[in-house]
């Protein structure tokens, strides 16, 4: 996990959830840190967007902590690098 992925996607994150009062670490589950599923929806478009990546759907639900998110976003990444 790098730590200009977790601090990027943490941003898109406040950004998609309006910056609420939840605390978002990398071990915060997805469910905790953007609560309400049509945020979640907004933060994957805007990680999509932010990180020129696509994320499946099926890859979306199988998202269970932010470090995951982190791991799935730095895979794309190298993948498309």
């Amino acid at each position: 996990m790098t730590a200009d992925t977790f601090t990027r996607l943490r941003d898109v994150i406040l950004d998609g959830t309006g910056g609420g009062p939840v605390l978002i670490e990398p071990d915060s589950r997805i469910v905790e840190a953007i609560p309400d599923s049509l945020d979640r929806f907004e933060v994957i478009l805007g990680a999509e967007e932010e990180f020129g990546i696509e994320i499946s759907d099926a890859e979306a639900e199988a998202l269970t902590t932010v470090a995951a998110f982190v791991a799935l976003i730095d895979s794309k990444r190298g993948a498309a690098a």
